[in-house]
């Protein structure tokens, strides 16, 4: 098995984030729509990197908001200390990506400019353009984050529509 010994795996060390999603998260992988192990995926992508690398979307709800909207709501999830970190990532300076408790994204659906996705595959970093902001694991020790519910996203991502949004 390869691993790293420096943690927090970051989006270009491609073994240590692999192995942070089956160790730690234990999420299931797919890489062209295939179930595979973290080694089969490293294999796969090392040899073509364009392949996207997935996980099952039920674990998780996925809200997807553009980029600007997306770095509005970080800046003003940082701004509250009460609400926990909410894993997300970026697809290049075009959209980010929330994770939220599976069943609680639909509470955001009615917001203009937010896409919420929830079942289907997720493709995640280090898919061709996507890394981690906000990643699912936290960064000074090897443990899992909770996936926060939409109800605690929803305060910074409505005052962000309201600012950027196109309604």
């Amino acid at each position: 098995m390869t691993r790293t010994s420096v943690w927090p795996p970051t989006t270009h060390d491609r073994p240590a984030v692999l192995h942070a999603y089956t160790d730690l998260l234990r999420w299931p992988l797919q890489v062209g729509g295939r179930p595979v192990t973290a080694e089969e995926a490293e294999h796969l992508l090392a040899t073509d990197p364009g392949l996207p690398l997935e996980t099952d979307g039920s674990l998780f709800d996925a809200a997807t908001v553009a980029y600007s909207l997306g770095l509005e709501t970080l800046i003003r999830l940082d701004r509250m200390p009460q609400v926990p970190p909410v894993p997300c990532f970026t697809d290049g300076h075009s959209t980010v990506t929330f994770l939220l408790t599976p069943g609680t994204g639909e509470g955001l659906a009615g917001l203009s400019d937010v896409r919420v996705g929830a079942g289907g595959p997720v493709a995640l970093p280090p898919s061709t353009g996507l890394r981690w902001d906000t990643p699912p694991w936290n960064c000074t020790v090897p443990e899992r984050l909770a996936i926060p519910a939409a109800e605690e996203l929803a305060p910074a991502l409505r005052a962000a529509v309201r600012l950027y949004g196109r309604s």
